[in-house]
């Protein structure tokens, strides 16, 4: 039997800070502000993987080895830096999206190989099992604003599109670090930073990425012994079963905060009453019947729900081929 462990710690380089607010923010400041940086170094990464493997053997001519093989990588937070707030040549690099985005990454390997001699030919069988987990994404705080600040240009307008937040902000409303727009808080989001009102300053919507992969792959081969002989041949049986998903979702757990605060409306009153679809109970408000569409994917003979926040596919496939 053998077993060995190993260990990897990649130290970060980009420091998280809060996003800056207001028109007062300047890119200078941002990386040495006291208070700025809320986690240092936020990229760093560390890996851990363990292997075990053994060699069975009952008779001469038979041997069975199995073998298990596991990682565990985390990413603290995305490679991501803001170049506008960032200094290449000091070394400085800053993140300074709303939401931090923890990218946990485990996989396993799990293989069975028996081997039997049987004189003129030899027999080998290999089966092996892969499951990975990971979950990663981007920042659905910047996406969020960004979308429901869209305004439709007179090219658009006029082929009937509309405002996402059609109706005017309350007038009076003022954003965060007394940064007042003409037309109230709008935009919410623009080079200088967020623009967010009192109510809704800490407006946060995470969005994930999980994708997993499962394979079985089965292998039974025959083949010649003897090497030297005038002709070498093969044969045998592969199989292999393939899964992989792919779900991609923003949780807007704040969207009422953040349009009573701009309306002094509920969000059901700007979007017609709609509620969670309780497929997603935990998704967009955008996730919703009047908002989305029910397709049916090429690789998947179920329906997958898609709208302009999610967006997901599920693959399945068998594959069965004999060599000779």
């Amino acid at each position: 039997m053998r077993i060995s462990a190993w260990y990897r710690y990649d130290g970060g380089y980009i420091n998280l800070v809060n996003p800056p607010v207001g028109q007062t923010s300047t890119v200078s400041q941002i990386p040495n502000q006291a208070g700025q940086i809320t986690i240092g170094n936020a990229n760093y990464a560390q890996t851990k993987l363990v292997r075990i493997a053994m060699l069975w053997q009952p008779v001469d001519n038979w041997k069975v080895t199995p073998s298990y093989f596991y990682q565990d990588r985390y990413e603290n937070n995305v490679q991501d830096y803001w170049p506008l707030l960032s200094n290449g040549s000091s070394n400085q690099f800053v993140n300074a999206n709303p939401t931090q985005r923890p990218v946990p990454d485990t996989f396993y390997i799990g293989a069975f190989k028996i081997e039997g001699d049987l004189g003129a030919t030899t027999l080998i069988s290999n089966t092996s099992v892969y499951h990975r987990n990971e979950m990663t994404g981007y920042d659905g705080t910047l996406y969020n604003l960004g979308f429901y600040q869209t305004q439709p240009t007179a090219a658009t307008a006029a082929q009937g599109a509309t405002a996402v937040f059609a109706a005017s902000p309350v007038s009076t409303a003022t954003c965060a670090s007394g940064y007042t727009f003409p037309n109230a808080c709008f935009p919410l989001l623009d080079a200088n930073g967020l623009h967010l009102p009192p109510g809704a300053a800490n407006y946060r919507a995470p969005a994930s990425v999980a994708n997993t992969q499962q394979n079985l792959t089965q292998e039974i081969r025959l083949q010649s012994a003897d090497t030297h002989a005038p002709l070498i041949w093969t044969t045998g049986i592969f199989y292999a079963q393939n899964r992989q998903t792919y779900l991609e979702q923003i949780y807007d757990p704040m969207l009422n905060n953040l349009t009573e605060a701009l309306f002094s409306q509920p969000y059901q009153s700007l979007f017609g009453g709609i509620a969670y679809d309780p497929h997603f109970p935990n998704d967009s408000y955008f996730l919703q019947v009047s908002f989305g569409a029910v397709i049916t994917q090429a690789c998947n003979p179920r329906p997958v729900r898609v709208a302009h926040v999610l967006s997901g596919c599920y693959c399945r496939r068998r594959m069965v081929y004999l060599t000779i």
